[in-house]
């Protein structure tokens, strides 16, 4: 549970998309915020990871915590360059994804290079073809509609559907495969939508701006404070960086606007807290316990994870306090 750290750019990052198109800020300047925060956070978790190791029975010898410390510097290290000068979608990737060689080479180092090099060549694939759309500016874009980003033949999800249907052609069960594919794709499809519908529903109705003029009003000079705890309890409650940024990135927007903070400081906050919170929502604890099947209840479960949480509340008043300076 507590590896969900990347989730602003899991699945090439449709939550900090979603995020930036219902607040009209660049998705690219979202999640340079994100990655900020999230590199502090990655930093400070260390300790913590030992601490729940040690309970389970797996105490970190010193010199394995120092291998650790440099993994997770390195990846925080990535995570902020990638940020900067990759494609926000890919950060995730290319930031995670030398860290998670080393440590699975570290591991348990291949038998056969050849035969892993293989298994990996549909994702490197991928990889290689989102990077490459990159280098096509200005390609042709539909635009269903006049107030979002149009949809460019280069988008991270028409790079996907096309990698995708490539590797399904070469194989003979392809056709079937694909079937199978979009039938389970129906329901998340659907809940995506709902999430966007909902969005713009709160941003386009005035619900949005309401509730944060009333917010600022009754919090006063606490109201900046408010953002982090309120972006925190929106990924417990929808276990979805999408369904955070879909439900309250508009509000968490119209409150900062109200509380005068700088335009890209409630949006970062809501971006982070809300997708770090994914590890302790209710579907995912539910979804471990099950899984677990020994008895274990989701307050356990909570209160192993709860010096996480408190870590990414901090961080989320922090930002806040030192961009008010």
């Amino acid at each position: 549970m507590q590896a969900l750290v990347m989730v602003p750019w899991g699945g090439l990052g449709p939550g900090t998309a979603l995020g930036a198109a219902l607040t009209g800020l660049p998705a690219q300047a979202l999640s340079m915020a994100a990655a900020w925060a999230t590199a502090a956070w990655l930093l400070l978790l260390a300790p913590l990871l030992w601490s729940l190791q040690a309970r389970a029975g797996l105490p970190v010898p010193g010199r394995e915590r120092v291998a650790q410390v440099a993994m997770l510097a390195t990846l925080a290290g990535l995570l902020l360059a990638c940020a900067a000068w990759a494609p926000f979608e890919l950060a995730g990737i290319l930031a995670s994804g030398p860290v998670m060689l080393w440590a699975l080479w570290r591991a348990d180092p291949p038998r056969d290079p050849g035969a892993a090099l293989g298994r990996a060549a549909p994702y490197l694939l991928l990889l290689a073809c989102l990077l490459a759309a990159r280098l096509w500016p200005g390609a042709p874009a539909w635009h269903p509609f006049p107030d979002y980003p149009g949809l460019p033949l280069t988008h991270v999800a028409v790079v996907l559907w096309l990698v995708a249907a490539g590797l399904l052609l070469t194989r003979a069960d392809g056709q079937a495969r694909a079937r199978a594919a979009l039938l389970r794709a129906r329901r998340p499809a659907v809940a995506l939508l709902l999430y966007v519908l909902l969005g713009r529903l709160l941003a386009g109705s005035g619900a949005a701006a309401g509730l944060a003029e009333a917010a600022a009003a009754a919090l006063g000079p606490l109201a900046p404070l408010a953002v982090a705890p309120i972006a925190l309890l929106s990924g417990v409650v929808t276990g979805s960086n999408v369904g955070s940024n879909a439900a309250l990135m508009p509000v968490q927007a119209a409150l900062g606007a109200a509380a005068g903070l700088p335009p890209i400081l409630a949006p970062a906050v809501q971006n982070f807290a809300g997708a770090a919170s994914v590890q302790a929502s209710l579907g995912v604890t539910a979804l471990v316990c099950g899984l677990l099947a020994d008895g274990t209840r989701p307050a356990q479960l909570w209160r192993l994870l709860a010096p996480s949480l408190l870590i990414v509340l901090g961080l989320g008043w922090a930002g806040t306090l030192l961009l008010l300076r």
